[in-house]
């Protein structure tokens, strides 16, 4: 039964995935105050359950973690099909998915994205050591800019 429905969404995960998951993960402005404000009360408080941000965004990752364990339905990880659309994305400057330039905020939680996977990345060697030379190339470059 359970099956039967998670089926159904499988040809909607992605769509799912990378059109609200990945931007519910996304500092909103009163994240982007608290941080210039006082970046260690920040960081505290991204766990903390009173605010009402933090707990769709917890929510939002929660389930991304879940997902990208999950097979879809051509029998690939989704961890491959993330970790794919985050290379291409960051690589191009362009979101493959809808073809529109990728802005800084959505560079910004692309990143957290790719930080929320990233023990899950470790387990896969295979993704692992073609995530390395991306990392070298394009992740620490753009954690160095000035953008």
């Amino acid at each position: 039964m359970v099956d039967d429905k998670f089926d159904y969404f499988h040809p909607h995960l992605l769509g799912i995935i990378f059109e609200h998951l990945l931007p519910l993960m996304a500092m909103n402005s009163k994240d982007e105050e608290l941080w210039i404000e006082n970046g260690q009360e920040f960081i505290f408080s991204e766990d903390s359950p009173m605010n009402d941000h933090n707990m769709v965004k917890n929510a939002a990752i929660d389930l991304f973690k879940i997902l990208s364990k999950t097979e879809s339905m051509d029998g690939e990880l989704y961890l491959y099909k993330i970790t794919s659309f985050i290379e291409d994305a960051l690589k191009t400057g362009i979101n493959p998915r809808t073809g529109e330039t990728i802005t800084q905020s959505v560079k910004e939680y692309i990143l957290r994205a790719l930080e929320v996977i990233s023990m899950q990345v470790m387990d896969e060697s295979i993704l692992l050591s073609l995530m390395e030379s991306f990392l070298s190339e394009v992740v620490i470059p753009e954690l160095k800019s000035d953008s």
